[in-house]
């Protein structure tokens, strides 16, 4: 790169730009595909492989989902699929009900939260993937 600028000057310092931007914007594929094949181990959902890291948590919300029937089922069943680390917590909201609230990952500077929502009786009623 700095031969090019050093050869071709202005110009030099365009062509070298443009390179650069092209390979930052065509290395994005390989970091999804890499992404992708690191996450394979952590895509299977198991009570020991969630207390591993919350950053590989996200990849096993589909299969916990598949696996367990959530809406309608009692909280403390949960509790015990997802025991209570220090990556989690409960919250009151007078609008949503009680819900549990686990961090799965980061998205930038904010954590990427599974919350899950139960009534007064102890039953889930619905979940989501949120960002705090």
């Amino acid at each position: 790169m700095l031969f090019i600028v050093a050869v071709f000057g202005k110009k030099g310092r365009k062509i070298c730009g443009i390179i650069c931007a092209a390979i930052i914007v065509l290395s994005f594929p390989y970091i999804d595909c890499l992404d992708y094949i690191l996450s394979k181990p952590y895509k299977t959902f198991s009570t020991s492989t969630w207390n591993v890291d919350y950053h590989f948590r996200h990849y096993m919300i589909d299969d916990f989902e598949k696996k367990y029937d959530l809406v309608g089922m009692d909280i403390e069943d949960v509790k015990k699929l997802l025991p209570q680390d220090s990556l989690m917590y409960l919250e009151e909201d007078a609008n949503d009900g009680d819900y549990l609230c686990y961090f799965i990952g980061n998205e930038y500077l904010w954590h990427k939260t599974y919350e899950i929502y139960y009534n007064s009786e102890g039953k889930v009623t619905s979940t989501k993937i949120g960002v705090r």
